[in-house]
């Protein structure tokens, strides 16, 4: 059986933990090669440029290609990461929802709101970790709050925009129909946070996939 995608990050990482880098050590890229991706078979070795490209992206290392030979240079949040023993891997997730296109589309227009893009990130790695499903909802809540806040200019709750989502709406041009139907999709989500995620435990892991891809529906809205 062929190796997770976040089983092969952890791998390369480790290549961090066995020398006990620090921010801004590493290793030769040319070591990459006989300690690591030699040791995979055809179906990981295709997968890993992809998570390799994932860390990269994120930030947990870097090429330092001035030196020769170039080498991965460990960078702060790799160093964070690699020696907490609870922190969580915010890329290279192997879950089915995480792998859908609609989630891949809003992360690519969440780069202008990078702590925005943390928070959906962090819920997706709590998704990959198996983390309490409530908990996951609420920080998808959470990141379309703090979205709503940052497009909208206030700093009121979920449940609070509704007139300023509606006034955006119709500056937008959006027809009127479509405000309302909104309106009142924003109004039912905030009252299924309250009621079944704030002051319920008990949330069926079903529902999660639903809410994940609303709350991004949501979101895109306010970003295209």
């Amino acid at each position: 059986m062929s190796r997770r995608k976040s089983e092969l990050a952890e791998m390369f990482l480790d290549m961090f933990r066995k020398t006990n880098c620090r921010t801004g050590q590493g290793f030769m890229t040319r070591n990459l090669q006989f300690q690591l991706f030699d040791k995979l078979n055809p179906v990981e070795k295709d997968a890993f440029d992809e998570v390799l490209n994932d860390l990269y992206t994120n930030g947990y290392f870097e090429v330092d290609s001035i030196e020769k030979p170039s080498f991965f240079k460990l960078t702060q949040k790799g160093y964070d990461y690699i020696y907490d023993d609870k922190a969580l891997l915010d890329c290279c997730f192997d879950n089915e929802i995480a792998k859908q296109e609609s989630v891949s589309k809003t992360r690519a227009l969440l780069v202008s709101y990078p702590n925005i893009q943390q928070q959906v990130d962090q819920a997706l790695a709590k998704i990959e970790a198996g983390i309490d499903e409530r908990n996951v909802i609420d920080d998808f809540r959470l990141s379309l709050e703090l979205l709503l806040r940052e497009v909208l200019g206030n700093n009121k709750s979920l449940e609070n925009q509704t007139a300023e989502i509606g006034q955006y709406l119709k500056n937008k041009g959006v027809s009127a129909q479509f405000r309302n139907m909104f309106e009142k999709m924003i109004d039912y989500y905030s009252k299924y946070q309250n009621e079944y995620v704030k002051h319920n435990d008990k949330v069926e892991s079903s529902e999660i996939d639903f809410v994940v891809n609303i709350t991004l529906l949501f979101m895109r809205v306010f970003l295209v």
